[in-house]
């Protein structure tokens, strides 16, 4: 199940992640910004440079934390396993990059367009028409061409690999946020707003939290790997 509150992370559970295959790969969608440079001179994208800068910090301390668990296992340094570094790729719509996920799953993935939590119909007979409210995110950034979160959350499951954010700073996040809380393939989610905020900045600017916290469970993490082994500081 994945956490929704930096609070939630802890040193064990920074461990258990530095287990898991995350990649390199940051996706952006709902923007029709073609690199991180374009992301970076759009106003309406604000607060996203803050946010991608949590996620590669957060993974550096996880595979900081890999690394300490090599050198546990008698692995040095020099032979353990390289990493690539962070990357953004852009896409205008959701569908477009949930095609790529069969190659590997993303380190993280920032939603800039819409979010909306309402009733939809699901059929209709001679009795009438029957259905249920739902979260939906916009398939691109305009609001329109809505998709069910839970439908975006069963193409995530058939993935390979984990998903270390998926960053929602949309309307009605939260409640998209509960569709995906239960995917085995997602760590950690920020979708936390039930009401619609005026612009995307308000949840990116939280961000930070994770990075704050991250940086403390890196230190609980490696101090318990240190410990039960018996390294010492010149081993690591």
């Amino acid at each position: 199940m994945a956490i929704r509150k930096p609070e939630e992370l802890t040193p064990d559970l920074m461990e258990e992640w530095s287990k898991t295959d995350i990649e390199a790969r940051i996706v952006v969608t709902g923007t029709r910004a073609n690199c991180l440079e374009d992301l970076a001179n759009c106003s309406e994208s604000y607060g996203v440079l803050s946010a991608i800068e949590t996620v590669t910090a957060v993974r550096s301390d996880i595979l900081g934390v890999k690394l300490v668990q090599y050198s546990s296992e008698g692995v040095s340094a020099r032979d353990a396993p390289r990493h690539s570094e962070a990357y953004v790729v852009c896409f205008e719509t959701i569908r477009e990059a949930m095609t790529t996920l069969d190659f590997n799953m993303p380190l993280a993935w920032i939603h800039l367009g819409h979010g909306d939590y309402d009733y939809q119909v699901d059929g209709e007979n001679e009795e009438g028409e029957w259905g249920g409210d739902y979260a939906t995110l916009s398939n691109g950034e305009e609001e329109g061409d809505w998709i069910r979160t839970e439908e975006i959350s069963d193409i995530i499951s058939e993935g390979t690999g984990s998903m270390l954010f998926c960053i929602l700073p949309v309307c009605c996040s939260s409640n998209s946020g509960d569709a995906l809380q239960n995917n085995p393939n997602i760590l950690a989610i920020h979708a936390t707003r039930t009401d619609k905020p005026h612009s995307l900045a308000e949840q990116l600017l939280e961000m930070p939290e994770w990075k704050s916290v991250s940086e403390k469970c890196f230190l609980g993490a490696t101090t318990a790997i240190v410990k039960r082994s018996g390294l010492t500081s010149k081993e690591m």
